[in-house]
């Protein structure tokens, strides 16, 4: 929808290695993945733009292709191991982590026609994600994978790219801007619901977001400068006045989620710049984080019962979060459909909160699979380094 967002890539990690084979080898690149060791040694040509029967090696492929497609890179035989500290299908963008892990391996490995910026290489692993595996997605993953910096929350601007690192502590005078621990923490709680984005779920929701826009530009026609293309052009006071006419109860619920979250995003980023000036004064780093956490609430409530892309899972995870003492807000995290919540939690409630989170859940669904929790902190996006033998 070319909206705004907040992320953070955080402190688990894919990790990818390899090196080219012999000049004069063939034309194939040998994947392993330890994720994945049922599959064993994966292959495929790199002359092949022909997509490969398995789903995770898609994105491996191609990112190849759209370095060779857009970079001229002379890509031939490689070796690969894929290394993960991130669970597969949580909804914490383990494909963007592989793609951008991906890239920057085979461009150490092979020259590219000219180096790549990091907004440049997000680009990249979004065509290799729209283009080749299919997923219609925008660049928040990859671009949050690539550009996120410690301590940091990324607020970016979907359409312009432009974007701002939010620090998540009150900065301190002077040089040691950093002094001050961080008065919150972040929580994921892992339903264990697998979350797939391919199954054509997501793009039928992205095909449901346009079809609000062009009712939208329909009845604006040339009212508004610049005209509306996406929903994130879309006012509250334009929602409202021309809502009613929508032909489609579908349509209109996601049109609401997308223009009112665009409006959080707005709020948080405000918040988190209070949380930044607010020095020791604990009334104002509290109303800052209070703030954040209603926001990510109703956020929540937003894709519950609009965008419709939470679960039994996720709802009951948020609805027990919001009940535990310490814990500010929390909300469904990555595309939704299961996968994890993430929790904003007082720093020094974090142990009682994850017992109690895990004590209701068991309550509720005895049943049920516990869920796993991940105590995580924004951490710097992707990096490289080459290791030559001598």
């Amino acid at each position: 929808n070319d909206g705004y967002v907040l992320a953070s890539a955080i402190d688990r990690y894919v990790v990818t290695c390899g090196c080219p084979v012999p000049p004069g080898s063939e034309d194939v690149a040998y994947v392993f993945s330890t994720d994945r060791e049922e599959d064993g040694i994966c292959s495929y040509s790199t002359r092949s733009t022909e997509p490969v029967a398995s789903e995770w090696l898609r994105y491996v492929q191609g990112v190849s292709v759209m370095l060779m497609k857009y970079q001229s890179a002379p890509i031939r035989g490689f070796l690969m191991v894929i290394m993960s500290s991130l669970p597969i299908g949580a909804g914490l963008s383990s494909s963007a982590a592989l793609e951008v892990a991906t890239a920057r391996l085979l461009a150490n490995m092979f020259p590219l026609s000219a180096p790549l910026n990091k907004t440049q290489l997000a680009q990249l692993c979004q065509r290799a994600e729209n283009e080749f595996v299919g997923t219609n997605c925008g660049i928040l993953d990859q671009f949050t994978t690539a550009c996120s910096q410690k301590d940091k929350i990324v607020y970016l601007d979907c359409r312009s790219l432009g974007h701002a690192l939010l620090p998540l502590r009150p900065s301190c005078p002077g040089p040691m801007t950093n002094c001050m621990s961080p008065p919150c923490t972040f929580v994921l709680a892992d339903t264990h619901v697998h979350h797939v984005l391919q199954d054509g779920t997501y793009n039928r929701l992205r095909n449901t977001c346009f079809e609000a826009a062009q009712h939208f530009a329909a009845c604006t026609g040339d009212q508004v400068d610049p005209p509306i293309t996406h929903l994130r052009d879309v006012s509250l006071e334009i929602f409202e006045r021309f809502k009613n006419s929508m032909r489609s109860e579908d349509a209109f619920r996601k049109a609401r989620h997308v223009i009112t979250e665009n409006q959080r995003v707005h709020q948080v980023r405000k918040a988190l710049e209070s949380l930044a000036g607010a020095g020791d004064s604990s009334e104002l780093i509290e109303n800052s984080l209070r703030t954040v956490g209603h926001c990510m609430l109703q956020s929540h409530r937003s894709s519950q019962l609009d965008l419709g892309n939470s679960c039994m899972e996720l709802d009951l995870l948020v609805d027990l979060a919001e009940q535990i003492p310490g814990c500010y807000g929390a909300r469904l995290t990555g595309g939704g459909f299961g996968g994890c919540t993430i929790n904003l939690v007082a720093t020094h409630h974090v142990e009682p909160f994850i017992a109690e989170l895990a004590r209701g859940h068991q309550q509720k669904l005895p049943q049920a699979r516990p869920p796993s929790f991940y105590v995580c902190h924004p951490v710097d996006g992707a990096s490289g380094w080459s290791v030559r033998s001598v």
